[in-house]
């Protein structure tokens, strides 16, 4: 037997869905992120479990074992069960606005182990849907190699970082310069770190006060972190939950024991997520906020961190992303279905769906 053969065989794939999917987020689960080249802290079992606590649908659970060996799995919740014409959906577990580069895991020894998971999704869902999800990552290629019936778009592009990037000893130094500066214009600058569950229990508190007193009156503010009392709770306990774990370093800039700038990151091994940042406009220092990212920053590497995913947004000159020079990767969206016949299948309800709506429109503009 050649040896694809033998590994395919040593192979066991196995769902669990609900209560029983979460069971499945443990220990071995936390080892199989911390050998992935760019561990996520928000692919843990501790921040997978937190939005399974959304309800957004049923979480569903697919892992792959080799010799009592977690080799690999993908985190994903269910939606649409029990609705007419309704295909259920297969989509990564948790709330859009709550996920970073979120993918799927396989151990670099495994390389095969991924798609092995497809066809056991596709027996709980009829087909899937997956966004933010890194163009060149393990859900994404795993997809392409087996898939014939999918699409995948480019949305986007997140931005990954080296711990230490060149230039970035001379961005140290004017900021220490822009310190120096306030102080010696009469101000109290406070520079300190939170990492303890106490500490950033209260950091975070403060933190919320500041990102709501910057976009309060943003209408373009996504509500993802301090812009709701629900979101406000469910962060507060997420976070706690990481910090417990050691996974949580939240910098903070402080003038005259006024908290001006916050910065947010989690740590997984070797690899972090610069999560969220706020900041207040004040007179004594200039670019408070990228004070904070950079005090955050160095937080993670010195605490192992060789990489970190800055996320989405903005990474070109100027911004606090360019300060890291990131390396810029695209981020797609990905429908998927596991038979020619399942697509003909989606086809026709979609067509049926969109003819009802249509009818729907016509006689609402007759009434």
């Amino acid at each position: 037997m050649a040896l694809e053969q033998r590994r395919a065989a040593a192979l066991r794939v196995s769902a669990a869905r609900g209560d029983d999917a979460l069971a499945l987020l443990d220990e071995r689960w936390d080892d199989l992120v911390a050998r992935q080249p760019l561990p996520n802290p928000l692919l843990s079992a501790s921040w997978l479990r937190a939005l399974a606590r959304w309800g957004t649908g049923t979480p569903l659970v697919v892992v792959a074992e080799a010799g009592g060996d977690l080799v690999a799995g993908a985190a994903f919740e269910l939606r649409g069960a029990g609705r007419r014409l309704r295909p259920i959906t297969a989509r990564w577990l948790g709330p859009f606005e709550q996920l970073v580069s979120p993918d799927a895991l396989a151990d670099p020894a495994w390389p095969d182990a991924p798609a092995a998971l497809l066809a056991t999704v596709f027996e709980h869902a009829d087909a899937l849907r997956l966004e933010r999800t890194p163009a060149y990552g393990v859900a994404a290629t795993a997809f392409a190699a087996a898939l014939p019936w999918r699409r995948a778009i480019q949305t986007g592009v997140r931005w990954v970082a080296s711990a230490e990037p060149p230039g970035r000893a001379r961005h140290r130094r004017r900021f220490a310069a822009e310190v120096a500066r306030a102080e010696g214009a009469g101000f109290a600058v406070t520079i300190r770190v939170a990492e303890g569950p106490d500490e950033v229990a209260a950091a975070v508190v403060r933190m919320f006060r500041v990102h709501r007193d910057r976009w309060r009156d943003w209408l373009g503010e996504e509500p993802r972190f301090a812009t709701t009392h629900a979101h406000r709770a469910w962060n507060a306990r997420a976070i706690g939950e990481m910090a417990a774990l050691g996974r949580v370093r939240l910098a903070e800039v402080a003038v005259d024991g006024r908290v001006v700038a916050s910065d947010l990151g989690f740590l997984h091994g070797t690899g972090a997520v610069a999560h969220t940042g706020a900041m207040r406009p004040t007179d004594a220092l200039r670019g408070p906020g990228h004070l904070a990212w950079s005090v955050s920053t160095d937080a993670l590497v010195a605490a192992g961190a060789t990489a970190i995913d800055l996320g989405l947004g903005c990474g070109g000159p100027g911004s606090a992303k360019a300060r890291y020079s990131p390396v810029e990767e695209p981020v797609c969206a990905i429908v998927a279905v596991g038979t020619s016949a399942r697509q003909r299948w989606l086809d026709a309800v979609a067509g049926i769906r969109g003819t009802a709506a249509g009818v729907a429109r016509a006689a609402w503009g007759r009434a």
